[in-house]
């Protein structure tokens, strides 16, 4: 009876001291918007949230410009969240991730993993860097990945009694899903064709579920003058589709091994030694998928489309982010490949402890950074930053946090400057939406700079960073003899005389 009440409290003590310690991480970092898209879910917040009226030029911009789905944002303005209240939008977030591993136990327990193993998958899962850092940053990880884990075990526990209610339920469950990252859409077809199995007539209401939220969800959604994911593809591949899928399919495989030892470990670079444990490890994960593509689980199909999609997706510099969802199943494919080729206990202890071995190091460098001062005090809101706590990222650290610290200085001190109502031009539009609050573009291309004014907006944030194959301070060169310089920002308030820590510089046409 002993070891059952503990078998039975430690998850759950286990769970709680990770919310406590994500807390902890989430509110020592006091910065946010450097990631595009944490500063649109905290406008888009301040739009849904029922606690605030969001009225104005920048909502309107926002409402009219912003393509990202609205569940998550949704979801932190009903909390209260929103682009002045950061800390409770950090505290959905870390609900949302430490939620996620619960399930993700849950789940797999409900795949017949024994408890001893199912923690260790979960830890490991839950306390790898890289999900740390999609802890402490505002980005809906956390909420997609609880959403899917859900949806898979409602899926399991639906059998031919139960009511059309509940499978009317699963549907607007797989739409939620969709509703917080658009590539949840691999999941439909893959929980569907398990319903399928059980209960054929059952996909009807579960389809009619999703639609009905779907349909629903567009009353709020926003984006109306934004390209949508689906334009954002197309252009991809319209003028010539061969040429564009192939070099996209070699871009992405190129990337594939990198992006995934990542997400798993942490790892730019793997060692000998590293990649000795690694590659067991991962033919293992491909003889597990094996078993369970055989076996047509959702699991495995869902992982199949997410990766055809992901595959597909014209953005290969953020393929670590796409990958990272599918980790829980990575985890899983490659404890099962391991317990298949001997079934003995032993075996996916060894798998969960290698895995946890692998991901120590660079989980004990980031544990070491986080409790670690700043050198500026003034700059210690970066401490819980991925910026400070990836020991991973190239060059000088702390020079990068006060360039961004600058950054966004040169941002907020656009209100200062620009009347409300009108809109900038800026490299950094997220910044200049949350800290300046004032509708931002991205400057004209060369040949509308060229031609010269009229142009929509009088005020340009020139940034001293080369951007989207655009040189720094872009378009300084075409507003010399047109506009006249309002703000410079440097990088310290102890100016450089050869001018080498200029960040930003704020300019209005006449």
């Amino acid at each position: 009876m002993r070891r059952s009440g503990v078998a039975f409290h430690l998850p759950l003590l286990t769970g709680l001291l990770t919310l406590a310690a994500y807390a902890w991480l989430a509110l020592h970092n006091g910065e946010a918007g450097y990631l595009a898209d944490d500063a649109l879910y905290l406008l888009m917040a301040d739009i849904h949230s029922p606690w605030r009226d969001a009225t104005g030029a920048l909502y309107e911009h926002v409402i009219a410009y912003s393509h990202l789905p609205p569940l998550y944002p949704l979801l932190l303005g009903l909390f209260g969240a929103g682009a002045d209240h950061l800390r409770v939008a950090q505290m959905a977030n870390v609900a949302f991730m430490a939620g996620a591993w619960s399930l993700y136990y849950l789940w797999l327990r409900s795949m017949t993993v024994s408890r001893g193993h199912a923690g260790l998958l979960a830890l490991f899962c839950a306390w790898t860097p890289v999900t740390v850092l999609y802890t402490v940053d505002l980005w809906s990880e956390g909420l997609y990945v609880a959403l899917v884990l859900l949806a898979l075990l409602v899926g399991q526990r639906l059998h031919r009694r139960s009511s059309i209610v509940a499978f009317v339920g699963l549907g607007t469950l797989l739409a939620c899903v969709v509703l917080t990252r658009s590539i949840g859409i691999a999941l439909l077809p893959a929980v569907l064709l398990g319903i399928h199995r059980v209960r054929p007539l059952a996909v009807v209401p579960t389809l009619a579920g999703a639609a009905l939220t779907l349909v629903l969800f567009r009353l709020i959604d926003m984006g109306a003058s934004a390209p949508g994911y689906a334009d954002i593809m197309l252009g991809q591949y319209a003028r010539d589709p061969l040429a564009a899928l192939a070099s996209q399919l070699s871009t992405w495989v190129a990337a594939l091994p990198d992006a995934a030892l990542y997400d798993l470990f942490q790892l730019r670079k793997a060692a000998p030694w590293q990649l000795a444990i690694i590659a067991p490890l991962g033919l293992a994960a491909v003889i597990g998928a094996g078993i369970e593509l055989r076996r047509r689980t959702p699991l495995a199909i869902y992982t199949l489309g997410y990766l055809a999609i992901a595959a597909l997706w014209p953005f290969p510099d953020l393929t670590d982010r796409f990958l990272y969802p599918l980790m829980p199943g990575v985890v899983y494919f490659a404890w099962r490949g391991a317990v298949s080729v001997d079934p003995s206990r032993r075996t996916g202890l060894v798998t969960a402890l290698l895995l946890i071995g692998l991901a120590a190091p660079a989980w004990w460098a980031s544990a070491e950074r986080a409790l670690t001062p700043l050198p500026l005090p003034a700059l210690d809101t970066f401490r819980t930053t991925r910026y400070w706590l990836d020991t991973t990222r190239g060059g000088d650290p702390l020079q990068s946090i006060q360039r961004l610290a600058a950054h966004r200085r040169a941002a907020s001190g656009i209100a200062t400057h620009v009347p409300a109502g009108e809109c900038v031009y800026a490299m950094d539009v997220h910044l200049v939406l949350l800290y300046g609050r004032r509708p931002a573009f991205l400057p004209p291309p060369v040949p509308r700079m060229q031609r010269g004014a009229p142009f929509a907006c009088r005020y340009f944030l020139l940034t001293a960073n080369a951007m989207r194959n655009l040189p720094a301070m872009y378009p300084l060169a075409y507003l010399r003899a047109s506009a006249k310089a309002l703000a410079l920002t440097r990088v310290t308030d102890s100016a450089d005389p050869a001018g080498n820590d200029v960040v930003a510089l704020l300019m209005k046409v006449n």
